[in-house]
């Protein structure tokens, strides 16, 4: 479904987007990055430790899933927002604090996730040394569960929520399943929505296919103007 666009400041119909994660999941050394807005979803190599490299495909919306060893800390599992300079913007969603991280919120389905809800850039899952976390496999067994995101691309001006669909596993490995957001700003999500979507008076994103679908429809335009003027 292509999220309407609204011109001139309008009343759009938003969409629900929603894109599959492939089931793909993290090593000890492979992190898994997901892009809410394009639907990429990459593994990139890291060193245990080191800082995060920015990497902005889409304005902040690209989320990381990491798990593994981490110095004295033993195992753990986290997700974070993979943004540079626009702190407060976005984040997952949590507001519990506990060995030293923010605690992400284990979510059941058609929760809602929006303005109200505090959001922290990074977010632990689980993690061994204090048995702690929403999602610690407790006695050896995989926990399920969403999680609740938020994005801005405009320094914080306009907000968008969404939520992934992840498993962490007996290793502490994460398995992302799928994520969805909302295209309309500063609207809350169901999670577990994957169809449907508000009403906004902003103009929505659009899809990553709507947006190809402009652009081409933008180069044929011009490409009839300049036919026209070399036929006068």
């Amino acid at each position: 479904m292509a999220a309407a666009v609204a011109l001139g400041g309008g009343t759009a119909e938003g969409a629900i987007v929603f894109h599959s994660g492939g089931d793909v999941s993290t090593t000890n050394t492979t992190e898994v990055r997901f892009d809410l807005i394009s639907g990429v979803v990459t593994t990139n190599t890291f060193t245990l430790g080191g800082a995060p490299t920015p990497n902005l495909p889409s304005f902040g919306a690209l989320f990381v899933l990491r798990g593994g060893t981490f110095g004295g800390f033993g195992y753990y599992a986290g997700i974070y927002e993979n943004v540079s300079g626009a702190s407060g913007t976005g984040g997952v969603r949590g507001g519990v604090f506990s060995s030293f991280f923010w605690l992400a919120d284990r979510l059941q389905s058609s929760v809602n996730v929006g303005g109200g809800d505090a959001f922290s850039s990074f977010a632990l899952l689980a993690k061994t040394d204090s048995s702690t976390g929403n999602f610690y496999p407790v006695g050896g067994n995989a926990q399920r569960g969403f999680i609740g995101l938020r994005f801005s691309f405009d320094g914080g001006v306009n907000r968008h929520y969404g939520w992934a669909d992840i498993t962490v596993n007996p290793d502490f490995s994460i398995t992302l399943h799928g994520f969805a957001f909302e295209s309309c700003a500063n609207e809350s999500i169901h999670v577990g929505s994957t169809s449907g979507g508000a009403t906004c008076c902003a103009a929505p994103i659009p899809e990553p296919h709507s947006a190809a679908l402009v652009a081409l429809g933008a180069a044929g335009l011009l490409a009839y103007r300049r036919r026209r003027k070399t036929a006068a």
